[in-house]
């Protein structure tokens, strides 16, 4: 069959627009045989991307190398934490590493929505965004706002946990880091830990790619809340590797990083579980990564420094695997799964 040209097309621009329809049609199907694993693919290979755009810059620049301290730097001066906020700032200060780290955490929620607008162009995209509500499916309103209510109070209530533990533990002095980081009273204080919900860059710019694609994907092929999520556990633990680069590069000891590592990787797994937990409350709402990883991404940059400092433990950490232990003997490995209602709707 000979080329169709369309009028005032040679046929050399026919032939190329034709190839790019059938290469089109590929990465459609590419995607649609296998939408965990092409979307996963995509996530690290943006990861990985920004990671070498980080030693090109270096390259190029040697003194940009200093970014780290400037970074950190700069965040004291404004007397705030790391979050999205300070990143963004640093970025719009002229400092290009600050807006590699938004790349690098936007990273699976890019390729999520790149896999639906593929797979499914902009209905699957609208789909996505439904995951953006703050409750789904068949929760209503009154049980919803019971449900953030319960969430955020247990949130703000762990986060006072860490403010008295300070305390009798690293004493008044090292209590005043943290609390001046909130605000210095009461009231900032709250209104800080409020909006640190939010303004997390690891669970603002992800979640959507983790739990309002991946997580779905998991839940209706698995047969099994616990083995989905424990899956989805392992792959978050081994997207974030790339950035382990550096420190290897830079002669880390091996046996420390291992150390680390399996601590993170039992973090991001027993994570996982609470905010599937959460997940299956709201019907589905990516919110329940955004929130949770948010909020404990809070207690480890805000609040844990001098507990940490003062204790020798991840704080944090050992927390949430806690609680994760608790959700699943409450739960009794079913994650608050309804056995009638297991699928949920993957995109």
């Amino acid at each position: 069959m000979g080329l169709r040209c369309r009028p005032h097309e040679t046929g050399r621009e026919a032939l190329r627009s034709e190839q790019a329809g059938s290469d089109n049609k590929m990465l459609k199907r590419a995607f649609d045989a296998y939408p965990l694993a092409a979307f996963y693919v995509l996530a690290v290979l943006i990861a990985t991307g920004v990671v070498v755009c980080g030693f090109v810059m270096i390259l190029v620049d040697p003194g940009t190398a200093a970014w780290p301290m400037e970074l950190w730097a700069f965040i004291e001066s404004r007397g705030g934490y790391m979050n999205l906020v300070g990143i963004a700032a640093f970025a719009l200060d002229g400092h290009v590493a600050g807006l590699l780290i938004l790349i690098f955490a936007a990273a699976p929620t890019l390729a999520a929505v790149a896999a639906v607008l593929i797979r499914s162009g902009a209905d699957g995209l609208r789909s996505l965004l439904q995951r953006l509500k703050p409750w789904c499916g068949d929760v209503t309103w009154q049980r919803g706002l019971t449900v953030w209510a319960g969430v955020i109070g247990a949130y703000l209530a762990i986060s006072l946990l860490y403010l008295w533990l300070t305390d009798r533990l690293a004493g008044p002095y090292a209590f005043d880091i943290p609390y001046s980081v909130l605000g210095g009273a009461v009231v900032p204080a709250v209104g800080v830990l409020l909006l640190g919900l939010l303004i997390d860059e690891g669970g603002t710019l992800e979640e959507l790619g983790w739990r309002g694609y991946a997580l779905p994907l998991l839940l209706d092929r698995s047969g099994s809340p616990l083995r989905a999520t424990a899956l989805l556990g392992v792959l978050w633990w081994a997207w974030h590797l790339p950035r382990e680069i550096t420190p290897l590069l830079g002669g880390i000891d091996l046996m420390a990083f291992f150390g680390m590592q399996l601590l993170f990787l039992l973090l991001c797994v027993a994570l996982s579980i609470i905010i599937t937990w959460v997940f299956f409350l709201t019907g589905g709402s990516a919110w329940a990564g955004i929130i949770v990883h948010g909020g404990t991404n809070v207690w480890s940059k805000a609040l844990q420094g001098p507990l940490q400092g003062a204790t020798g433990l991840d704080v944090r950490t050992w927390l949430v695997i806690i609680i994760a232990l608790a959700i699943l003997i409450a739960t009794r490995g079913r994650l608050g799964a309804r056995p009638a209602a297991d699928s949920y709707g993957s995109s």
